[in-house]
């Protein structure tokens, strides 16, 4: 049964990539907006438009449709990895988040577009404080869930940790005037404001780096 479920997935999972990746955009689908999508590292192109996408829930192996709509919030509004699919359905999504305090474990559908434009948000402030601003290098650390910088008398880290379980973002500040310092901690929900998030750990380090300035 587990096998069995697991090719339908397989087939319909590549019927259906080979099938939105066509210019032709079919009738009762869903234009895509390619520039809300997550950058796309494969030489497979982006799909251009979302269906209705049939599967088999992995867990009890009912089969369910995945909607176009709900394809459009994931990958544009969650910004979910283009690779990722559908595998379970509601009610086992629901019973999976209740094991978890916190709901879901994940709130974070890509980690590495979330710190990029973290790095984008907080980088003009940096930069005006006199850290050094290696985007190559910060973007690398990215994926790992870090970014860093550092200048002659301080050292800047932004991380994403999961302590117990329980996801954060926490950005921390070691110099040599005022020692360790948490500049922001933020609990990560799942029904997180992820620009009002970064617009808050940006408006922390500003104001540390403005108290920084005055005294």
């Amino acid at each position: 049964m587990g096998n069995d479920c697991l090719t339908r997935n397989g087939i319909w999972r590549h019927q259906m990539k080979k099938e939105r990746h066509d210019s032709r955009i079919p009738a009762g689908a869903i234009p895509a907006d390619l520039s809300q999508q997550v950058p796309n590292n494969s030489y497979s192109p982006p799909p251009k438009y979302y269906v209705d996408t049939p599967f088999v829930c992995v867990d009890c192996r009912s089969e369910e449709v995945w909607a176009a709509s709900q394809q459009k919030w994931y990958y544009e509004v969650a910004k979910g990895s283009l690779y990722a699919t559908a595998v379970r359905c509601l009610d086992c999504r629901r019973k999976r988040s209740a094991r978890y305090a916190n709901g879901d474990p994940h709130p974070v559908k890509h980690l590495g577009t979330l710190m990029k434009r973290l790095f984008e948000a907080i980088k003009p402030i940096l930069i005006e404080a006199g850290f050094l601003v290696d985007r190559k290098s910060a973007i690398s650390l990215s994926r790992k869930g870090q970014l860093e910088f550092s200048r002659s008398d301080e050292i800047v880290v932004v991380s994403y940790q999961r302590p117990d379980g329980n996801p954060r973002l926490v950005a921390e500040s070691v110099s040599t005037q005022a020692g360790y310092l948490i500049l922001t901690c933020v609990n990560l929900t799942p029904n997180m404001d992820v620009p009002a998030l970064i617009h808050g750990v940006a408006t922390s380090m500003e104001s540390h780096f403005h108290r920084e300035t005055i005294q």
